[in-house]
């Protein structure tokens, strides 16, 4: 306890009587590293989960219940939403008819101007649909649907053209709310719809698509009480595999689905996301753990003499070297803690109010709590290395060497 004590003594007599500039230094040095651990890959996580969340939120829920034969309908679907709305968790469910249409948008009504396009068409219920995606939050132009339209349509901005669309040359070429386009179904129905809202999702898969009511979708296909599919919006206390078990006990039949699933050329692009956030975070700790090992092994270099001195008025040589260790390690912890002030202070609530804005949504900073652990981890590491290497190296050479170099 003596030699502990000691080193305590001689580590806190470093630091206190040393150059107070190379402390500062030294601390903002870790301090930047730590940040620089967490902030890039901060940002992948939240275009990771942002990409995601647009999935959930405009087009799949979290479960999607499809036929066993997907070429037919879920029968009597209104009792299969009650039954899924019962269990515990489940924020709400709608119903969709899906039906692929060639759309034609007459521009100047002259059959001059003629745009074509093949999209496909979702129906919906949409009072119960607000409650399991945004599309009615996206309106960008015009309004969202009521129950009992039946002549109105609402389309995405990359069908519409004209609002800064991905895909504006396979566009209808700018339709505005108001315009009517007309609609051949795959079915030989053509019907014409007035345009009555236009929305930006930011999600590709959506803005592709077009909606109308239930209640009209009916009425092409010749059906009622039907479903190509149901969305169930879940709260996300459990992970949405127990959810799908839960509703298979129930005795559902139909086949069931997690969104991710769905996701398509998206999944691919976060799994891209994931492996580069992964890479860069390894070279970050490799970095912060160099650059923390040069500052303190410098640091301890100039010291040399001051170490020479104390071997010769008989201090044992693990006094010593515990004592720098607990210097390196008082650096990291510093820049530790004033790294998660920085972060969770001040970084991640400017951009919770300041996202970032991406083609694909607005990105805030996510910090991943196991990312967190793992820097911390890797600097204190890198501390304990950068103060027993150098130190036990000095102590190791003769007292004249030490001294006079």
């Amino acid at each position: 306890m003596n030699k502990i004590k000691a080193s305590f003594f001689l580590g806190y007599k470093g630091i206190i009587k040393g150059n107070m500039g190379t402390t500062l230094l030294t601390i903002a040095v870790m301090t930047l590293a730590f940040i620089n651990l967490l902030f890039l890959s901060s940002i992948l996580l939240g275009l990771v989960n942002t990409m995601n969340r647009q999935g959930i939120n405009n087009l799949y829920g979290n479960v999607v219940i499809e036929p066993e034969d997907k070429k037919s309908l879920i029968v009597n679907s209104r009792k299969v939403t009650e039954l899924v709305e019962s269990v515990p968790g489940v924020i709400a469910s709608s119903r969709h008819y899906k039906a692929g249409g060639l759309f034609t948008f007459d521009k100047l009504k002259n059959g001059q101007e003629v745009n074509t396009g093949r999209y496909t068409i979702i129906s919906i219920d949409p009072s119960t649909e607000k409650e399991v995606t945004d599309i009615s939050k996206a309106i960008i132009a015009g309004e969202y649907l009521d129950d009992k339209d039946r002549d109105q349509i609402l389309i995405g901005k990359d069908i519409s053209g004209g609002y800064e669309g991905s895909f504006e040359k396979e566009s209808l070429g700018g339709v505005v709310p108001g315009d009517e386009v007309s609609v051949l179904y795959e079915n030989g129905i053509e019907r014409k719809y007035t345009v009555k809202g236009i929305f930006n999702s930011k999600f590709v898969q959506s803005d592709k698509t077009a909606f109308l009511t239930n209640r009209e979708m009916e009425s092409i296909l010749g059906v009622s009480n039907g479903a190509h599919e149901i969305i169930i919006k879940v709260d996300e206390s459990q992970p949405e595999s127990s959810y799908i078990e839960k509703f298979k006990e129930m005795g559902l039949k139909e086949s069931i689905y997690p969104w991710n699933d769905y996701m398509g050329i998206t999944s691919s692009f976060t799994q891209s996301f994931t492996l580069i956030r992964t890479l860069l975070s390894a070279i970050a700790l490799l970095v912060a753990g160099i650059t923390i090992y040069i500052v303190v092994y410098i640091n301890i270099l100039n010291k040399r003499r001051q170490i020479g001195i104390l071997q010769a008025i008989g201090i044992d040589k693990a006094i010593i070297v515990r004592s720098y260790v607990m210097q390196a390690l008082f650096y990291a912890v510093s820049g530790i803690a004033l790294g998660l002030i920085v972060m969770r202070g001040i970084l991640v609530p400017y951009f919770i109010g300041h996202p970032l804005k991406f083609p694909v949504g607005d990105v805030r900073l996510e910090v991943a709590a196991n990312e967190i652990l793992l820097s911390i981890v890797v600097l204190m590491l890198a501390g304990f290395i950068s103060g027993y290497a150098p130190a036990r190296k000095q102590t190791n050479k003769t007292i004249l060497e030490a001294i006079w170099g």
